[in-house]
């Protein structure tokens, strides 16, 4: 699952974009969403993005990250 669909106007180096897709995938694993089918997944597509633009490039940490924005703590 991979959050390019959801970067309209914005551009990370591919080492970024692969850390936010794996965070993104996973975080709607974990929230039981799917991507093309939940308008919920882009909030969750939104929030990795958001992080990532903070400089955040750890994918564990972004799926953290984003999984406790919607008060879901591990």
């Amino acid at each position: 699952m991979s959050i390019t669909p959801f970067l309209t106007g914005r551009s990370f180096e591919p080492k970024t974009l692969q850390a936010m897709s794996v965070a993104f995938a996973s975080a709607c694993d974990t929230l039981r969403l799917r991507a093309g089918d939940d308008p919920a997944a882009a909030r969750v597509a939104e929030t990795v993005i958001k992080f990532a633009q903070r400089g955040i490039r750890n994918p564990r940490k972004l799926r953290r990250m984003t999984l406790k924005e919607f008060g879901f703590y591990e």
